[in-house]
């Protein structure tokens, strides 16, 4: 079990609170009910400062989940974009049977794609000519690692595939990558 906050934990103090109030009680019961007492209320304080700190119990999987990421800005090549198409569609068909992946094409945004088939057709029209000028003119890597991270689903182990130059135009890089290797995302 992993906790997923621990400011929550401060509230532990409130048992130091509970200790006093059992030293000085005025209650003229037996010690065995006023210990019981203390037990419980101490138990309950325990377990809702633990249901704060919100406990994650994280189960290895053997699936994958990979979310391929290309980016097609202007700063790449669109043939060595389609090569890395390839290399996406090859690498998709010697996943296991129980591993999904997503397709993303990343640029001034994220546009996302049902298979590398569909992304190698529309990267087949901008090297003809019919360039998405917009969508092409930055790169904006760590806003959409970001958005991207959403696309996972429950249960599978999570991977990010950034097929990319590496020149970030809008945001610094490493503040996202850090942020996915806290969630136990692998890029």
């Amino acid at each position: 079990m992993q906790l997923t906050l621990y400011d929550p934990l401060i509230w532990l103090l409130t048992l130091v609170v509970l200790a006093f109030g059992f030293a000085w009680s005025l209650v003229d019961r037996s010690l065995g009910l006023r210990l019981a007492s203390l037990l419980c209320r101490a138990i309950a304080v325990i377990l809702l400062v633990l249901a704060l700190c919100r406990p994650v119990i994280f189960d290895e999987s053997k699936q994958t989940h990979v979310l391929f990421l290309l980016d097609v800005s202007e700063s790449v090549d669109l043939k060595k974009a389609r090569d890395a198409v390839d290399e996406i569609e090859s690498t998709i068909t010697s996943l296991q049977a129980g591993d999904s992946h997503s397709l993303f094409a990343i640029g001034n945004g994220v546009r996302p794609f049902d298979s590398p088939k569909a992304l190698g057709e529309v990267l087949d029209q901008w090297q003809d000519g019919i360039a998405d000028d917009a969508f092409r003119s930055a790169s904006r890597l760590s806003e959409s690692l970001l958005a991207t991270r959403l696309e996972f689903p429950a249960g599978k182990a999570r991977r990010v595939v950034l097929i990319s130059d590496g020149q970030e135009t809008h945001h610094d890089l490493s503040d996202a990558l850090s942020i996915l290797e806290d969630e136990g995302i692998q890029v």
